[in-house]
This record gives C-alpha cells, structure tokens and sequence, in this order.
C-alpha cells in the first residue's frame, strides 16, 4: 500500500487533536517592490490561484495599483527531504513536499506550437 492516503489520515487526526477543528493556518503576505510576497512556510492547503486573486483584489480595494509578479520563499524544508514511499512521477500527487504548497505544487500550461505558456487566467 503507498503510505500517502493512510498517512494524510494519521495526519489529519493529529492535527485535529492538536489544534481542533477549528484552526487556521494563517499565510503571510507582504509587498516589496510590487512583488507580492508569501512568507516562509506559508502554507494552507488550499492555496490556490483563485485564492491570490482575492488578496490582489483586496489589495487594490486598499489602494495598491499594480502587482509585477508574485514571490514564494519555500526554503524552509530542507531540499533533501526524502519521503519514505514518494516516488518521482509525472503525476500531481508526486509534487515535491515544499514548506509551501500553491496549486497543490502543480502547474497549469497549454503546449502549442507556438511554445509553452500558463493556461492560468490572467488577472484584471
């Protein structure tokens, strides 16, 4: 059996007799330079694009006029972190276990002749 799905289980339990049903695992955010920035080990498990574009809107309702780009510090976990059972494939669930999870640590493309690009909308 691969240990995944029993231990988000294990995990999920633990979780909920340590901080209750509850909580909220809060994500910081801050602005340099029009970059918006999550903080290291921010981490929700559904942070998702549709998640930023709120907090870019928000931001804008507060006056900000424009975001370059968005930044993530995911260096909290060491690079060499090996999970007993992960294996290296294609497949979402095989995402690399990062101190920071955005998209489920998946991306969105379209492959064309053109080239390469982010099937993401772009935001207004």
């Amino acid at each position: 059996m691969i240990p995944a799905s029993t231990m988000k289980i294990v995990t999920a339990l633990r979780a909920i007799q340590r901080w209750g049903l509850d909580h909220r695992f809060p994500t910081d955010f801050h602005l340099t330079r029009r970059q918006l920035a999550l903080d290291q080990g921010a981490w929700r498990p559904l942070l998702v694009s549709e998640e930023l574009d709120l907090v870019v809107a928000t931001l804008k309702r507060q006056g900000l006029r424009s975001v370059a780009g968005v930044g993530a510090d995911d260096s909290l976990f060491a690079a060499d972190v090996e999970i007993a059972g992960r294996s290296s494939s294609n497949n979402s669930y095989d995402a690399p276990v990062t101190a920071l999870a955005v998209n489920f640590n998946t991306i969105n493309v379209v492959r064309s002749r053109e080239g390469v690009r982010s099937a993401e909308p772009r935001p207004r």
